[in-house]
């Protein structure tokens, strides 16, 4: 006979059994319904998404914009309409395609307006001058009289090393150095840099909380019921400070006289670290996807110009430093590379005779004026006001032309 003291351990113990049996049923339960219903699969979602998903997988590109997203064209690319010739051809990455704000204000269809020519936007998410280079013949199809490159300081160089190195595409554009090659795959062994990234982008929780974060639809459950009782009553700052709080120091919130946004110093140097192999090699790759860009433009009696596009941090670096405001070594690091970074592409582009214009000064303009250039949030993307700023630098570097 079982000792009465055991007897409430025992029913513990199954109490536990059952409830963890229960979260099991129900987590499979809503596993299964998030299979057989996109809605409930993206309210349960870590980042919920449109009903039309906004790419569909490329075999060369590794994603390319879906046509049937609103705003795209039937090429699947943000225009009004799929022009047979424009005057001006963008290519770049989500900067020129203006992730954040409307069509209407992405930099393309702003210059559009400033300059009064006919532009074509042929930019999107994860586009960096390897993809450039295999979607120029589409630009030059359209006939223009100048292809303009928005060259994003903040992925570009891990996007080319990835679509080279780790996607196989375009093999002619990766070293010849078989010390380089080594390093790289010594430094992927140890610790994969897609891995890393990718971590670093997702933001949110580490550890148990984001295993449960990304896979639990139980742990959705909870976040979807948070999203609509706690978000429409936050103040957008208040929230923006919170995810930062939360992101175990991969994000910074930090407040600088009259402008405030949260900075992602983490993340963006682990894409502009040019001491780590993969990166420097990007660099490379990005600069000789460019040079090559620019060979077949200038062969088809086009104008190439490339719009160097800083980070956020980069540009609010001058007023952080002048009001003393106190931020992460990371910060410090990133603003070090990124100018070594832009040092050493402003002179490839003068030995090889490549246009540039730099989107630096007019974006910390905005905040000379008052006008912040970016969200409060940890979006690294301009807003509205950022983007006519990149606008203004192209039509002034194109005007006369």
């Amino acid at each position: 006979m079982s000792s009465p003291r055991l007897m409430p351990t025992k029913r513990l113990l199954f109490a536990a059994v059952a409830c963890g049996l229960l979260l099991v049923v129900l987590e499979g339960v809503l596993h299964a319904l998030c299979v057989v219903s996109g809605p409930i699969d993206r309210v349960l979602a870590e980042s919920p998404s449109a009903p039309i998903p906004i790419c569909l997988v490329d075999p060369v590109l590794g994603q390319r914009p879906n046509p049937a997203y609103p705003s795209h064209d039937t090429r699947g690319y943000r225009n009004k309409e799929a022009r047979e010739h424009a005057t001006v051809v963008a290519l770049g990455d989500s900067q020129t395609y203006g992730m954040g704000v409307s069509m209407d204000e992405a930099w393309p269809r702003q210059y559009e307006t400033l300059g009064g020519d006919s532009t074509y936007s042929i930019a999107f998410g994860g586009f960096g001058p390897t993809q450039g280079l295999a979607l120029t013949p589409l630009a030059l199809s359209l006939r223009p009289g100048v292809v303009v490159y928005g060259l994003y300081a903040g992925n570009d160089l891990f996007d080319c090393f990835s679509m080279v190195h780790l996607r196989g595409q375009l093999p002619e554009l990766g070293t010849a150095d078989p010390a380089v090659a080594a390093a790289i795959a010594d430094a992927e062994r140890s610790a994969p840099i897609h891995a890393q990234i990718d971590g670093l982008f997702a933001g949110g929780h580490t550890g148990v909380r984001g295993v449960l974060a990304r896979h639990s639809k139980l742990y959705g459950v909870v976040r979807a019921v948070k999203r609509a009782v706690l978000n429409p009553f936050e103040d957008p700052w208040t929230r923006a400070q919170h995810l930062a709080q939360a992101s175990g120091g991969r994000e910074e919130a930090v407040e600088i006289g009259r402008f405030r946004t949260v900075l992602t110093s983490t993340y963006r140097l682990c894409g502009l670290n040019l001491d780590d192999v993969r990166i420097a090699e990007g660099h490379r790759v990005c600069l000789e996807a460019l040079r090559r860009i620019e060979q077949q433009v200038t062969a088809a009696g086009a104008r190439f110009v490339v719009a160097l596009i800083p980070t956020k941090e980069l540009v609010f670096e001058a007023i952080i430093a002048h009001q003393g405001v106190p931020v992460s070594e990371d910060f410090t690091r990133l603003v070090a590379c990124e100018r070594e970074m832009w040092q050493r592409t402003r002179r490839f582009l003068g030995e090889h005779s490549i246009e540039w214009v730099d989107c630096l000064v007019p974006l910390r303009g905005c905040l000379d004026e008052g006008r912040q250039p970016y969200p409060e949030n940890a979006d690294g993307h301009p807003n509205a006001a950022g983007q006519q700023a990149i606008a203004a630098a192209v039509a002034a570097a194109l005007e006369g032309r």
